[in-house]
């Protein structure tokens, strides 16, 4: 027996938690050097004290832990083990450390006579938890940073082909047509170069408009959002020839711009995806203000999309529109199932008052 008592008295000394053994008046019975260690008290002076009232007595946000809403203290008088990953204790010298432990009670004849405890300092756990959650948020600010900064980027594009490169060859067509007027008798391959180069100049025109409203569609800042999945919704049906339903609870939306544009773009890739990959026959769009948020919802009954594993590495468009509904606090959720489509509801927090505005 005495061996078996040494035996157990080393192990307890050398584990690398540390350990207390409470009677059912919290009052201590055994600590081990890992205890001592971390709350500073020696076995003989903690023998002396409660262990609740002295170093168990205060929650994580530093208001008092009653005794009897204690996990040691139930664990002991009620048989109540626990496993706690979020607590604190307190030292002999004031200061609180974040901790992790597991209570047991120990129980003679089917009676509850004490709990063992063993606990692990987590404030390096607590340090490291603490500046991933700041890299991520200096990452978000980033990430919003630059989708802002690429957005304005578009935007300028998109206004300096339209009114740069755009009216220099609207004005290059009309000199065209003016030639082709002055030029009455002439030879047939002067007019037939005349009519090739116009007919060039009005494609590269058309180019021009379709690649600036790509970037940055002009009627959304000029006429609002309604407008504009109006018009981008009636142009992909148009061009794809998948039938479109669209339904809009309102003619206009008074959103702020990065709301609106979030939207646009979450459309905009969903029916992107819909024409390259969904062999889709019909899609329907809906869009509607729900008491302090925007709901956008697009579905379609395309093949629907493969399952996580197999999807590879190219699914950045999906990885874009999460990352857009993201940042300014929303939720985007993808439903699909192979060859019964996919829907795509994407919801932003709207302030009641702007939408009223």
């Amino acid at each position: 027996m005495a061996a078996n008592r040494r035996l157990l008295e080393n192990i307890t000394q050398s584990l690398g938690e540390g350990l207390l053994v409470l009677d059912t008046d919290s009052r201590l019975l055994l600590m081990n050097a890992e205890a001592e260690r971390l709350l500073g008290w020696t076995q003989a002076e903690l023998a002396q004290r409660s262990v609740h009232d002295t170093v168990h007595h205060q929650r994580p946000d530093g208001s008092p832990l009653p005794r009897s809403q204690c996990s040691l203290f139930r664990a002991a008088c009620n048989g109540e083990g626990c496993h706690v990953e979020d607590d604190v204790l307190v030292r002999k010298d004031g200061t609180v450390f974040p901790v992790t432990y597991v209570a047991s009670p120990i129980v003679e004849d089917g009676r509850v006579v004490g709990t063992v405890t063993a606990f692990r300092d987590i404030t390096e756990r607590k340090r490291a938890e603490c500046e991933l959650q700041e890299s991520r948020r200096q990452l978000q600010e980033l990430s919003a940073f630059l989708q802002q900064v690429r957005e304005d980027e578009r935007t300028r594009i998109a206004r300096e082909l339209h009114d740069e490169l755009g009216q220099a060859l609207t004005a290059l067509r009309i000199d065209l047509i003016w030639l082709d007027r002055r030029l009455p008798q002439r030879e047939q391959q002067v007019g037939d170069k005349l009519a090739a180069m116009l007919s060039l100049v009005e494609k590269t025109v058309d180019s021009i408009r379709r690649i600036s409203e790509d970037l940055r569609p002009g009627m959304l800042d000029d006429l609002g959002l309604a407008a504009a999945i109006e018009h981008h919704v009636a142009k992909f049906a148009d061009q794809t020839g998948i039938a479109c339903a669209l339904a809009m609870s309102r003619d206009h939306y008074e959103l702020d711009d990065r709301t609106a544009t979030t939207l646009f773009r979450v459309l905009q890739e969903s029916l992107t995806n819909v024409a390259r990959h969904a062999q889709a026959s019909k899609v329907t769009v809906q869009l509607q203000d729900l008491p302090n948020e925007m709901l956008l919802i697009v579905k379609d009954d395309g093949r629907g999309l493969p399952p996580p594993a197999e999807r590879g590495k190219k699914t950045y468009g999906l990885l874009g529109m999460h990352e857009r509904v993201k940042l300014l606090g929303g939720s985007l959720d993808i439903s699909s199932e192979p060859g019964k489509g996919t829907r795509i509801e994407a919801s932003l927090p709207v302030n009641s008052l702007e939408k009223q505005a």
